[in-house]
């Protein structure tokens, strides 16, 4: 039951992964630069996530921290003046998602979405969730959560996509941005890197 406790605790520090304080100076979409987009596949080395994000995109180095939490790599906006965003990925894995579904007797999505759902109200002020979609990417069983929440009086929006492997891997995508600027940003930026998600 120990190593079911620390499944819980692990995925609440997941999904809170991404900060929002280079959220709170507003940029606009330059529009020559979104038609001048060149691509690059992305590809992870721990569980072998592969994704395409636009090579304009800023990659922002993991601390020890970050590499502690399972995180994977993090991409901010494009130095140009712009919205700013922050998508993310991170993952968890091992013996203890497989404890997990054993003492629920779920599935390893509903175990981790059961989990992910009483975490988010807890951690996000004034949440509240636009959608929950289970899903396919790719061949790859997923679920997208897509939500809003305040954050110093700032509307944040705010998309977590679910991937899972083999019985013992998930791999948590996030993007998020001020809500008013987020369908704009998830068009050009966030939905190539989620739509394009496979495992090597």
């Amino acid at each position: 039951m120990n190593k079911v406790k620390l499944s819980i605790a692990v995925i609440g520090a997941l999904i809170m992964a991404i900060g929002v304080g280079s959220l709170l100076s507003r940029r606009w979409l330059d529009k020559k630069d979104v038609k001048s987009m060149t691509y690059q596949m992305v590809v992870d080395n721990k569980v072998g996530l592969v994704v395409r994000r636009d090579a304009a995109l800023n990659s922002v180095p993991n601390s020890a921290d970050d590499e502690k939490a399972g995180q994977l790599w993090e991409f901010t906006q494009p130095l140009q003046a712009q919205q700013e965003f922050v998508v993310s990925a991170s993952y968890e894995q091992g013996a203890s998602l497989k404890k997990l579904t054993s003492v629920t007797k779920q599935s390893l999505r509903d175990a981790v979405m059961d989990n992910v759902n009483r975490q988010l109200p807890k951690q996000y002020p004034e949440y509240h969730q636009i959608s929950q979609q289970d899903t396919t990417i790719n061949g790859i069983q997923a679920t997208r959560v897509v939500f809003e929440y305040t954050s110093t009086q700032i509307k944040v929006k705010q998309q977590l996509l679910l991937l899972f492997k083999n019985g013992d891997t998930v791999a948590y995508m996030k993007a998020q941005a001020r809500a008013e600027d987020y369908d704009s940003l998830s068009q050009h930026y966030f939905e190539p890197i989620f739509s394009s998600a496979k495992f090597q």
